[in-house]
């Protein structure tokens, strides 16, 4: 009887046995890029687009004070940041009631699948 909680634990400690190959760089699905809608993200319509201006405006600050033509991005974004100048630039004029179509008008979103 002592030995019976052991029947219980030894196929949890067969199965950590098993010969379980790892996933190699070669095997890992590229990073797909695609440009997408605004009425496809779910729930666009119905967030709160001003709450995040307060944010933005934080990162805007910083990226101003940036060289126009420092990198901003990686491999599969690359971006300057000069180009987030303009959107930074107008923010100013931005209120939460106007949030949406300033997003709207200054960015393009995007859908990333692997």
């Amino acid at each position: 009887m002592r030995y019976l909680h052991l029947l219980f634990i030894l196929p949890f400690l067969l199965s950590s046995c098993a010969d379980v190959e790892p996933v190699t760089e070669d095997e890992q699905l590229p990073l797909v890029i695609k440009e997408a809608r605004f009425s496809d993200l779910p729930n666009w319509n119905a967030d709160n687009h001003g709450q995040v201006l307060e944010a933005f405006a934080k990162s805007c600050e910083r990226m101003l004070k940036r060289s126009p033509e420092s990198k901003f991005g990686n491999d599969v974004v690359q971006l300057t940041y000069g180009d987030w100048r303009p959107a930074c630039e107008a923010l100013p004029n931005v209120t939460p009631q106007t949030a949406q179509q300033y997003f709207e008008n200054y960015f393009t979103p995007y859908l990333a699948t692997a």
